[in-house]
């Protein structure tokens, strides 16, 4: 667990990043625990690789198309053909072949690195080209940029080791590339919320359990999926590594996660799993400066102090964001039960970070103090000495070094 604690300190930094760097802008409020529906909004990727905005509530009868196998020609110039063949060497009928820009799905990009920083964690796993093989495993990839690329292939029950690496001299060669699809597993599963029924349109990311994703990673080597549920809140996916302990992570809103982890599962067997929704409750208070007056349009930051809570956090920051009103009331309408390192962050100063606990659906109620009491005033000016207007200014804490009487130096805050 302890190799775990650098992400939880990533997500920490990413939520004050967020505090501190981000506009000034209205915020959508939470919806209420109790809505039956959540649309999740912003911009999403204009291909048919794309999961449904409805993400939580009871099974719906209606089904929304999605398949995470795109058929796509990419935006290059390039060609690339090859076969797919199983362990014996014979073709792979109807074989789903992508390309992609990196061999890991947290680093993959379409044009532009960059592309990471706008979009992080976007986990959308959009191919850059994609398409289906013939009944003799071969396939001819169109489209392709000019560089490095990394192939996958999927089938029933078989699929290839990572991602194979592609150089950009083998892009339009004759001879083609080989990728190998090896025996796996199939999996089938449910979703449902902390009542036992079943959540349809949710998303469904699945990944090695911790020992095998530092092994994995090593190797280059590791596996990862997404899904959406179907209106009987339930997933599937047709090959899945065998001999492995696998997680699927479940999303049904921006806060309301749920995990399992199964296996490991035989060469083609099915394998089976049921991931519940944890369990909501409403998080409440009031921003207040060391004079006991309300503060308005601070940020509040909820950090779960559970691992399991990572993924969701680090996907979707602003979810585990709330910003008081004019009478310096903030609120979280649903967050899982457990425990909370809380921070607000205002205009006027920030709160000493502290703990907090959900164990209900309501009465979670907590009073912010923002430390006013110091002020700091400066002006910011360019090399020629002229001031410069609307700059955004970052005031961290760094510990004041103090002289001892021996004429060293010791670290400390007053």
């Amino acid at each position: 667990m302890r190799r775990l604690l650098p992400l939880l300190a990533i997500a920490l930094m990413g939520l004050v990043g967020w505090m501190l760097l981000a506009p000034d802008e209205p915020t959508e409020p939470l919806l209420p625990i109790d809505v039956s529906e959540i649309n999740v909004g912003g911009p999403q990727p204009e291909t048919i690789d794309i999961g449904p905005t409805g993400r939580t509530g009871p099974a719906i009868a209606e089904e929304t198309a999605f398949t995470n196998r795109p058929i796509k020609v990419g935006n290059g110039r390039h060609k690339l053909g090859g076969r797919v063949v199983d362990e014996a060497g014979d073709g792979v009928s109807n074989a789903w072949v992508g390309a992609y820009s990196s061999p890991f799905a947290i680093a993959d990009f379409v044009d532009d690195p960059e592309e990471l920083l706008e979009r992080p964690l976007e986990f959308s796993l959009e191919p850059l080209a994609s398409v289906r093989a013939d009944e003799d495993g071969n396939f001819d990839l169109a489209g392709l940029p000019g560089r490095t690329l990394y192939l996958t292939a999927r089938a029933p029950m078989k699929l290839s080791n990572g991602r194979q690496r592609v150089s950009a001299q083998d892009l339009g060669s004759e001879k083609g590339v080989t990728l190998k699809a090896y025996a796996a597993a199939q999996l089938e599963g449910t979703v449902r919320d902390s009542n036992g029924n079943p959540v349809a349109n949710a998303e469904v990311l699945v990944y090695p359990g911790l020992k095998y994703a530092l092994s994995a990673l090593r190797k280059r080597d590791l596996f990862f999926e997404r899904a959406y549920t179907d209106g009987a809140g339930k997933f599937s996916l047709e090959a899945v590594p065998a001999g492995m302990v696998l997680n699927a992570s479940a999303l049904a809103g921006p806060t309301q996660p749920g995990t399992s982890e199964f296996g490991p599962g035989a060469r083609n067997n099915a394998l089976r799993t049921t991931v519940n929704i944890v369990e909501l409750g409403r998080l409440e208070g009031q921003v207040v400066n060391t004079d006991d007056d309300p503060v308005g349009g601070a940020r509040v930051a909820a950090i779960p102090l559970d691992l399991r809570m990572i993924i969701p956090v680090l996907r979707n920051i602003p979810g585990w964001i709330s910003t008081s009103d004019g009478g310096g009331n903030y609120r979280f309408n649903g967050l899982p039960y457990g425990q909370y390192l809380i921070v607000a962050q205002g205009m006027e100063g920030r709160s000493a970070p502290f703990t907090a606990r959900i164990i209900a659906p309501t009465g979670n109620e907590k009073t912010i103090v923002m430390d006013t009491r110091n002020e700091v005033r400066g002006r910011i000016i360019d090399s020629e000495g002229n001031g410069i207007s609307g700059a955004t200014i970052a005031l961290m804490s760094v510990p004041d070094s103090e002289e001892k009487s021996d004429g060293g130096r010791r670290w400390g805050g007053n």
